[in-house]
C-alpha cells in the first residue's frame, strides 16, 4: 500500500508541469462477471461466467488530458452451481448461483482522455494495477462451497437418489495483485461533472478462489476441480472535478 502511495505522489509531481491541473473524486457502480475454468478427472471442462456487483469511491488528478487515480471498491462475487451429466460427465450452462466470496479492491490507473464535441464528450483507455484484499480468507481451510442432491456438511446422507455433486471453496491467499485495463466513455455535463460508462477487466497474477468437487452416480465417483481466471466488470459512474475544466 506504501508503495502504491509513492509511485501516486511522484506521478502527481512530474504531471505538475503539464497544462490546466485538477483534482477529481467519483463514485461508481455497477455488475461484476467472474469466470470459472472446470475441469474433471474425465477431462471435460467449461468455462461459465457469475453475476455479481461492484461499488466503490475514486479520486484522482488531472493534467491536460492525462489522469492517474486510486480508489476504494468492494467486490460482491456469486458462484454459478455446476449442471453435471452423470451420464456423460459433461457440465451445462447453469443459471443457479449461490452466495460468495467478497474482496475489497485498492487500483492505481493511469489514463488517457480524447475529447470530442467541444470537449463535452469523452473517451478515456486507462490501464491499472491492482491491490486486492480477500475478505474470506482462511489459511489452509474451505470456508464456502455448494452442493446438489446431498447436505454440503460432510457426513451427511445423500437425498433422495444416488446423483449428487459437493463441492468445497477456498481463497488461496489474504493479498493479490492483478491488472485491470479499461475503457471509459462518457459526456461532461457541466465543466465540472461527468456522467460515463466504464468497461474493465480485472486480472489477478495468481487465483482468487478455487474449489474442489465430488460428483456421485450409481457407477462411480468423478473429482474436479473450478478456479476463477478473470473478471469483468461494467458500471455507471459520476465523477466531480473541483476545478471547472476548461
Amino acid at each position: 500500500m506504501k508503495t502504491l502511495l509513492t509511485i501516486f505522489t511522484m506521478l502527481l509531481i512530474s504531471f505538475s508541469a503539464n497544462a490546466q491541473q485538477n483534482f477529481y473524486f467519483g463514485y461508481e457502480n455497477g455488475g461484476l462477471f467472474d469466470r470459472y475454468h472446470y475441469v474433471n478427472s474425465k477431462g471435460k471442462s467449461f468455462v461459465q461466467s457469475s453475476i455479481g456487483g461492484i461499488y466503490g469511491i475514486n479520486f484522482g488528478y488531472r493534467s491536460g488530458t492525462y489522469t492517474i487515480e486510486s480508489g476504494f471498491y468492494g467486490l460482491y462475487s456469486s458462484m454459478p452451481i455446476v449442471e453435471y451429466d452423470y451420464n456423460t460427465s459433461e457440465v451445462e450452462l447453469s443459471l443457479s448461483m449461490s452466495s460468495g466470496k467478497e474482496n475489497w479492491l485498492v487500483p492505481l490507473r493511469f489514463g488517457k482522455e480524447f475529447l470530442m464535441m467541444e470537449n463535452r464528450l469523452f473517451i478515456k483507455p486507462e490501464i491499472g494495477i491492482n491491490l486486492i484484499f480477500a475478505r474470506d480468507y482462511a489459511e489452509g481451510k474451505s470456508n464456502m462451497g455448494w452442493a446438489t442432491g446431498i447436505s454440503f456438511f460432510p457426513g451427511d446422507s445423500i437425498v433422495p437418489g444416488p446423483n449428487s455433486t459437493r463441492a468445497y471453496g477456498y481463497v488461496p491467499s489474504k493479498f493479490n495483485l492483478g491488472i485491470e485495463p479499461s475503457l471509459t466513455a462518457g459526456f461532461r455535463i457541466w465543466k465540472g461533472l461527468d456522467i460515463y460508462m466504464k468497461y474493465s477487466i480485472i486480472a489477478s497474477l495468481s487465483p482468487l478462489y478455487y474449489e474442489t468437487i465430488t460428483h456421485i452416480s450409481e457407477t462411480e465417483t468423478v473429482t474436479a476441480t473450478r478456479s476463477m481466471l478473470n473478471s469483468s466488470t461494467f458500471q455507471i459512474g459520476l465523477k466531480y472535478h473541483f476545478k471547472k475544466i476548461e
